[in-house]
């Protein structure tokens, strides 16, 4: 939800959409807007894997999804659920099924930004580009490969 929440502070008329696999996490981005002073008539929860159970298309789709592999388990972060950061397939299992479904709620001119592994750039702009999209990987603060931006060939 902290994307979502970021998203609000810096474009006063967004909607989010905040997708969750897990309904329990909903609370925790009620409290954030609450403690944020974002109205609840500008958010709405879905339950969702990846896009199932949405059909809207949207300008932008920001998507932080579990990207680090499920054989290398980092006790550092025993603290997180571990379906909020793990993932089958050297964590791309969540990145592909997320590529392969995006265009289909884009709309026009529409973006995805999708925070991944550095490790897996080179195949997230493999399969982007299988797919028709155009995709270009960004750096973080730290010089580090973090996101992709992928849009819809017109």
């Amino acid at each position: 939800g902290c994307i979502g929440i970021a998203v609000f502070a810096q474009v006063s008329n967004a909607r989010v959409d905040f997708g969750e696999i897990e309904p329990r996490h909903f609370p925790t981005v009620e409290k954030s807007l609450r403690e944020n002073g974002i109205g609840a008539s500008r958010a709405r929860m879905i339950q969702t894997d990846v896009f199932s159970n949405i059909t809207d298309r949207y300008d932008v789709v920001l998507a932080n999804p579990p990207y680090i592999d499920s054989s290398v388990q980092n006790p550092d972060l025993v603290q997180e659920p571990p379906e909020a950061l793990y993932a089958e397939d050297g964590g791309f299992k969540l990145i592909e099924k997320t590529l392969r479904a995006v265009r289909e709620h884009l709309n026009p001119g529409g973006q995805l930004w999708l925070e991944h592994d550095p490790g897996q750039s080179a195949r997230i702009l493999s399969l982007a580009t299988e797919l028709g999209l155009i995709a270009t990987t960004h750096t973080d603060q730290f010089g580090t490969e973090r996101y992709t931006v992928a849009y819809c060939r017109t």
